[in-house]
């Protein structure tokens, strides 16, 4: 599936999930992988729910999965944060998938009032599943700062993340 035929292929096996037209950045950039991941787990929801790509490739400095194409910033409309968080985690281990794809959670997506998750699918297997927090605008006093390219980013734990959101919904 290599050259043009084989991109425009590709997304015309994503319908009617995802198309070319959404915010992948370059969709000619976005791993295969990845956007078949994405579109096996945005099949297990309702019909109504559907999955908002908030950032795809991205030219940026600060590493991650972003600029090659690997990661994308999601949060599914219609389906509540807290059980996308419990089926995406389901649907990795069902498919033996923890070592190779990285999740984190993001709590104050769009004002603090629309949670998401970055997932990246990993270069290689690690020892390890990776998962994380993103930085908390309103609560500092647990997160880890560290320099990563041009840019010096905040996260916490996964676990601290997905309670603030829990504090938050309930």
């Amino acid at each position: 599936m290599e050259g043009v035929e084989g991109k425009f292929m590709i997304w015309e096996l994503l319908k009617p999930y995802f198309s070319r037209n959404e915010k992948w950045g370059d969709p000619d950039k976005m791993s295969p992988v990845l956007l078949f991941f994405l579109f096996e787990f945005r099949r297990t929801f309702p019909d109504g729910a559907y999955m908002k790509i908030n950032c795809g490739w991205d030219e940026r400095t600060t590493g991650g999965g972003h600029p090659d194409g690997r990661a994308a910033d999601v949060h599914i409309v219609g389906v509540s944060f807290l059980a996308v968080e419990a089926r995406l985690q389901s649907f990795i281990k069902k498919k033996g998938l923890e070592k190779h794809i990285a999740l984190g959670i993001y709590p104050e997506w769009g004002g603090g009032k629309r949670p998401g998750f970055h997932i990246e699918v990993e270069k290689e297997e690690r020892s390890k599943p990776r998962r994380w927090g993103a930085k908390y605008k309103r609560d500092r006093s647990q997160a880890i700062i560290f320099k990563n390219g041009n840019a010096c980013q905040e996260y916490t734990s996964y676990s601290i993340a997905l309670n603030k959101v829990k504090e938050n919904i309930c």
